[in-house]
């Protein structure tokens, strides 16, 4: 019988109080919380770190190591969290060898606009260039120039937006910053080309170009020319400059967090490896910035030999991440209780009740839990009482028997997860929008078109023959080329892109793609495109030129639901790597999330427009 108030709540509360048992690295939500002694030697590395990094302007480089589960992506989240005298800027595992330098600029200014931190980067930059051009005209005695400049320094240094405010007054202003601070800092210490890009965006219709540019997208020839620039980032030593341009306008170090180490070699192996220590070798020599890598344990011993020795000696003894032990285990469940015991207005006799401190005790002293492995031993055991709507305490001399062993069906716990990841695509800022998920699209599928190819499966009606991804030395990246059959034995070279850009920058990936049609590596060219990156009728070059792909291939349009699944797909799988999805007791492994991807993951959609052109 249910005769206390604080077993009624937890029977009828809503909440879940252990239903987030892996953490991520979700800019819309606070982190779950944390014990403070829990892994306090390692937060207390990274903090100590990334101080140094801004003291001393010094680049600082650590990694972090644990088992699954043990909490390295939820030492990431507080790190952003606590992101205020420094920029939290994370980067996915890397997914192809041959641009780790633009993977890493493209996802260091994404993550500056999703957290919409872009703007106070960028224009306090331009205000420390202006406030050095007027101390340098009072020393020419340019009276003329101090009075067209210095009511523009109005305020504080903080009060960027009054800065960015007037600044837009005077359209001219980029010009005369651009010409009178190239040799004065901070314009002396960065790449020239950054430089004119920087002081463009006091041009209001040059400002968007400006970002586009910085994340490494490609722009038309008419932006370009609006940036005083001749071409986008697209080599590895030009979107390393920009970087370097980065680091050092900022007044606040930059934190690089590489997540999920694992994911990264198990989709490139070696090549992968060795490319990512190398930038980050590279950047660590060069930039003042704090470079922080998770992985796991036994991924890190298979890896550690890979590892330049000039890298291992500059990160020194690697922080581990140890288990709980038992009064952070119950600091821990008592945390996530706590959100249920406040919404329901009750005190019960303890706060991790009903999971006794002595019950809590002996399970980490019988199984050394990892943190994931306390919530989700705790969430069973909440869920069972829940299901026979009766609470049981937990404890050393009460029911302490353990959960009969879980037989969850793999395939059901990545449907879940999918779900799960779908959710996250859509709430976040830094996938939400077209323009910023274009990327993981391509990977996710060509990642999925790989797996049919592996297990012979047709897509949609069409049978896959052959995936290929042609590296590039520099320049643009090549179109995916696709070979499918259709009707028989009819065989289909597709020269595929995914581009959800602006517009204007669409012409040039619709050109590559009728050069290699025209050139015979293709029978036909497809520019996927999600319905909401519509190419509007003022596009009028760019659909002229793709007008002549058609019939059969051209401009070919994804409705926003496939396109989020194949971008959850791709989620899931480096979830996977990093050992962060269970079935029951155990977990999911790589062949079996291939195997779901393609026979229960209904991603079919996303190539059927493709396909119904090409019969």
């Amino acid at each position: 019988m249910i005769n206390a108030s604080w077993d009624r709540a937890l029977l009828d509360s809503p909440l879940e109080p252990f239903a987030d048992a892996v953490v991520r690295l979700d800019v819309q939500r606070d982190p779950a919380c944390h014990v403070e002694t829990l892994h306090g030697p390692v937060r207390a590395a990274l903090r100590r770190a990334i101080g140094e990094v801004g003291a001393s302007g010094r680049a600082s480089l650590l990694l972090v190591h644990g088992d699954p589960g043990q909490g390295k992506t939820h030492e990431l989240a507080h790190l952003r969290a606590e992101a205020r005298d420094y920029y939290f800027l994370e980067i996915p595992p890397l997914k192809d060898p041959t641009t780790p330098f633009q993977h890493v600029l493209r996802y260091a200014v994404q993550t500056l606009i999703a957290r919409k931190e872009i703007d106070r980067f960028l224009w306090s930059a331009l205000r420390r260039v202006t406030t050095s051009v007027v101390d340098a005209a009072r020393e020419e005695g340019d009276d003329e120039l101090v009075k067209q400049l210095a009511p523009l320094l109005e305020g504080r240094d903080h009060f960027v937006e009054t800065f960015q405010a007037l600044a837009r007054q005077q359209p001219a202003l980029g010009v005369v910053l651009g010409r009178r601070g190239a040799l004065l800092p901070p314009l002396s210490e960065v790449d020239p080309e950054v430089a004119r890009v920087l002081c463009r965006i006091a041009d209001r219709d040059a400002e968007a170009a400006a970002r586009s540019w910085l994340r490494a997208a490609e722009l038309p020839d008419e932006e370009l020319a609006l940036l005083g620039v001749r071409q986008s980032l697209d080599s590895e030593d030009r979107c390393f400059r920009a970087l370097a341009a980065l680091a050092r306008l900022s007044q606040r170090p930059l934190v690089l967090c590489f997540d999920q180490l694992e994911a990264t070699r198990d989709l490139l192996g070696t090549p992968g490896v060795l490319a990512l220590f190398s930038a980050v070798m590279e950047v660590y020599q060069q930039l003042p910035v704090c470079l922080v890598l998770m992985c796991q344990t036994q991924v890190w011993a298979d890896v550690r030999p890979l590892v330049p020795q000039a890298a291992l000696e500059r990160m020194g003894r690697p922080l581990s991440l140890a288990p709980p032990t038992a009064l952070e285990a119950i600091g821990l469940i008592e945390g996530r209780m706590e959100p249920l015991w406040r919404s329901a207005h009750v005190s019960p006799p303890y706060a991790s009740y009903p999971f006794a401190k002595e019950w809590v005790t002996g399970f980490v002293d019988e199984v050394v839990p990892s943190v994931r492995r306390v919530v989700q031993e705790c969430a069973a055991r909440l869920g069972e009482m829940r299901a026979r709507a009766r609470v049981v305490e937990l404890s050393a001399g009460g029911t302490t028997q353990p959960l009969p062993p879980s037989r969850h069906d793999p395939l059901v716990a990545l449907a879940a997860e999918h779900r799960r990841q779908c959710e996250v695509v859509r709430a976040s800022d830094d996938l939400s929008q077209p323009v910023m998920r274009q990327q993981r699209l391509r990977s996710a599928l060509e990642r999925w078109l790989r797996a049919c190819l592996a297990a012979g499966r047709a897509v949609a009606g069409a049978q896959v023959i052959d995936v290929q991804s042609p590296t590039r030395a520099r320049g643009p990246r090549p179109p995916m080329l696709l070979t499918l059959t259709l009707d028989g034995d009819r065989r289909t070279r597709v020269a595929l892109e995914v581009h959800s850009d602006d517009a204007r920058s669409a012409y040039a990936v619709v050109e590559r793609l009728h050069h290699q049609v025209c050139s015979g590596d293709a029978d036909v060219g497809v520019l996927l495109r999600e319905s909401a990156a519509l190419l509007k009728p003022t596009a009028a070059r760019t659909l002229e030129l793709a007008r002549t792909l058609e019939p059969r291939g051209g401009i070919v349009y994804l409705d926003e639901e496939p396109a989020l699944r194949l971008v959850a797909a791709e989620l899931l799988l480096d979830a996977v790597s990093a050992n962060e999805v269970w079935a029951g007791d155990r977990e999911v492994t790589s062949e079996e999330a291939l195997t779901w991807l393609t026979s229960h993951a209904a991603l079919d959609a996303a190539l059927a427009p493709i396909v119904s052109r090409l019969r």
